[in-house]
């Protein structure tokens, strides 16, 4: 229980947001490609903010992305799945918004949209107890094993290796 009050940060469910998106694609490279496909993307985005419906029409006849066949749909992220601006711009979003500007990756640039959010949420104690006694039993032995290494090495003279004390 100790352990868990001094770590709850590692016990908590991940932030998990649908999330859609149309990619037009661009050599991040090739600054007058990114400037045309920043273009095609501010349209898209004026498009959906006129009629919010057609996400799916727009995603796939316009996406470069294998997701245009789920209509853009990327299901449910969380963190460390999706690029870096990718993710900061779809865990800014409130649910269900659309974002305003595109966002530039290394693929290309995006429109995004946000769909359901499952908040982080910490996990009670008796979900993760078992998880916890298993990490410290394991963390315990090794402690042990790591000892009991270092005192035959010491008895036994061993030189040239340095060991942990």
């Amino acid at each position: 229980k100790r352990f868990f009050d001094n770590h709850l940060e590692r016990f908590t469910t991940p932030l998990l947001v649908e999330a859609a998106h149309i990619l037009v694609e661009a050599d991040p490279a090739d600054e007058f490609a990114v400037g045309l496909a920043t273009g095609d993307a501010r349209t898209l985005i004026r498009q959906l903010q006129a009629d919010p419906s057609r996400f799916e029409e727009l995603a796939r006849t316009r996406s470069a992305c294998p997701s245009r066949e789920q209509g853009g749909n990327l299901g449910q992220v969380q963190a460390g799945q999706m690029v870096k601006p990718f993710e900061q711009a779809l865990f800014a979003l409130p649910a269900d918004t659309l974002c305003p500007n595109p966002v530039r990756s290394r693929f290309g640039v995006h429109v995004i949209r946000s769909g359901h959010r499952i908040e982080a949420n910490p996990l009670p104690f008796e979900a993760v107890r078992a998880l916890i006694a298993e990490y410290l039993e394991e963390a315990s032995y090794r402690r042990a094993v790591a000892q009991y290494i270092a005192i035959l090495a010491e008895a036994a003279g061993v030189s040239g290796v340095e060991m942990a004390a």
